[in-house]
């Protein structure tokens, strides 16, 4: 079966893993709240989370990475359901006063500083879920989180549905750079890095163009979250996210971006003047720079101030290459190996899925890493790590091993030559498993803090160390070598290379700004306008390129 999990030969098997996730919770919250419990409360309470997590965690990827719909069906039903089991138990009020009791007044044996920081941790989930509120609005909170789950996955569903316009309303001589099906041009993403500047506005202007359904749901969406935390007895869903963070509160936040704004203003600007005598250069039409200019002018300074580009770097870094790499950093630095495992019938989702066993030398095996690399037919066009089966210890002194998916949009090998990456796949590589590494290595004692079960903030640390990595001269010497000769890639290659990564920073760092300001803004009170007109004037304050109207 699926990842090797007998029930799922079949897509009908999720039926049986919910009614088993459920018997479950019911058989631990009875253990939980007995007057004759006779293990540690915080062991009943990462049982429960584990045999929830297993099923949600799985449920989820199949949802988004399955490519037979039925599948994806049976997955997204078994969110919902175990979704709503989760928000019904973070509203039991027997089992957050058993829990409480323990956490005031210590438990039936000894427990350690780890026992007591993840009681504590499970008890704040309940203090957000309104716990502490009367009956109705407990269930309202339940009402309100099954909303917003639904709402966001109709929404993420339309934020990458292809636009569709008819043939003839585009020029004729851009028409070719688009997919075209029964009369119409279709409109699948923003085509940033295409060398022509009117294909790139109308790929733009098409595909952020207002959409009512999608505003519909965005705000339907943000005002449940704001009633969710106003509810719970926060003063805003900003506040509510950030709690237990390394920032603590959204004023802090927002200091530090108004910091970052401010410093960044000057040196972004420098970056847009310099894209947009580069842009002039290229058109007798002296055109001004716009939103979707920077990524295609980043590559070519990229290209003309080092003389170089993706197709030159690109056959050193072959997929193989990199996964070679990928293992010598891991031998180095952790004393690990990355080996290939052969799959079992059913065990992948689709073809061309990697198997990959995280061996230990002194603890043998870790985990397992399944890799799901090459872009395919409604596959999500986005790079992500998934959770499919958290660490954690079990009673026997063993340990469960994690299982994890890292999905990429990589290009398929062709018969002339593997899949070669540009160097910001290679990052992206890197990052994604600089996440599945810290669900490896981590080795927690409990399921509910394992891996990427940390403060949000501080989820991203690992991942961001890995493409440090992928930039260092010292590091990428030992991997990278021509598909074709085996030749290292040269040093002067290597230098231009590291230089070229700081091309543009600041403004590159501007729009993110700019997008974390957007964010704190949507969840800070109920708009009072559309969201599209909120976007227009945060991007007046916060990027300094101008807001494109009708986007």
């Amino acid at each position: 079966g699926l990842f090797g999990i007998p029930e799922l030969e079949t897509y009908n098997g999720f039926s049986d893993l919910k009614h088993r996730a459920q018997a479950d919770a019911d058989r631990l919250i009875e253990e939980a709240t007995s007057t004759k419990r006779s293990r540690k409360m915080v062991q009943i309470f990462d049982d429960l989370s584990d045999a929830l997590c297993r099923v949600a965690d799985l449920a989820e990827f199949v949802r988004i990475g399955h490519p037979d719909q039925r599948y994806s069906e049976a997955a997204e039903d078994a969110c919902i359901e175990v979704s709503g089991i989760v928000e019904r138990l973070n509203t039991d009020r027997k089992l957050f006063n058993a829990l409480q009791k323990v956490v005031e007044f210590g438990d039936i044996e000894k427990t350690s500083e780890i026992d007591d920081h993840v009681s504590k941790l499970f008890l704040f989930d309940f203090e957000q879920c309104g716990i502490h509120l009367p009956e109705n609005l407990r269930q309202e909170v339940v009402t309100l989180n099954a909303d917003i789950l639904q709402i966001g996955q109709r929404f993420m569903a339309g934020a990458v549905t292809p636009r569709a316009v008819k043939g003839n309303a585009l020029p004729e001589h851009i028409r070719h750079y688009f997919m075209k099906e029964d009369g119409q041009i279709l409109i699948n993403g923003l085509y940033t890095d295409s060398s022509n500047a009117l294909a790139r506005e109308a790929a733009y202007k098409i595909f952020l163009y207002p959409d009512n359904q999608q505003e519909y749901l965005l705000k339907e969406m943000l005002n449940a979250r704001h009633r969710l935390a106003t509810v719970c007895g926060f003063p805003t869903y900003a506040h509510r996210a950030i709690k237990g963070s390394t920032v603590e509160t959204p004023e802090v936040v927002c200091d530090f971006l108004n910091i970052l704004n401010n410093e960044l203003r000057s040196r972004a600007q420098e970056d847009f003047d310099i894209m947009k005598k580069m842009k002039r250069k290229e058109s007798a039409a002296k055109q001004d720079l716009m939103p979707w200019d920077t990524t295609y002018f980043t590559s070519k300074a990229k290209k003309t101030w080092f003389n170089t580009s993706n197709s030159e770097f690109s056959p050193y870094f072959s997929l193989g290459a990199c996964m070679d790499g990928l293992n010598i950093l891991t031998q180095a630095l952790y004393g690990i190996k990355l080996e290939s495992q052969p799959l079992a019938p059913g065990e992948a989702w689709t073809t061309n899925i990697h198997k990959l066993a995280v061996v230990c030398e002194n603890e043998g095996t870790l985990g397992h890493i399944y890799c799901d690399f090459y872009e395919r037919e409604g596959k999500p066009n986005q790079d992500c790590h998934f959770t499919i089966r958290g660490g954690r210890r079990l009673p026997d002194g063993s340990y469960q091993n994690p299982v994890v998916v890292l999905m990429l949009s990589l290009p398929s090998p062709r018969w002339s030559n593997p899949c070669l990456l540009s160097p910001s796949s290679v990052d992206n590589l890197f990052h994604e498993m600089g996440h599945a590494l810290h669900s490896m290595l981590g080795r927690t004692r409990y399921q509910h803090v394992t891996g990427t079960r940390c403060s949000a903030d501080f989820a991203e640390v690992p991942s961001v160390l890995m493409e440090y990595f992928a930039s260092d001269p010292r590091v990428v010497s030992q991997f990278a070598k021509h598909y074709q000769t085996q030749e290292t890639i040269p040093q002067h290659m290597l230098k231009k290379l590291s230089a070229s990564k700081s091309v543009f920073a600041a403004s590159d760092l501007q729009v993110q700004v700019f997008y974390s300001m957007l964010d704190q803004v949507y969840h800070s009170k109920p708009l009072e306008s559309s969201s599209t007109d909120v976007l227009a004037k945060i991007q007046r304050e916060y990027y300094s390129l101008p807001y494109v109207e009708n986007t």
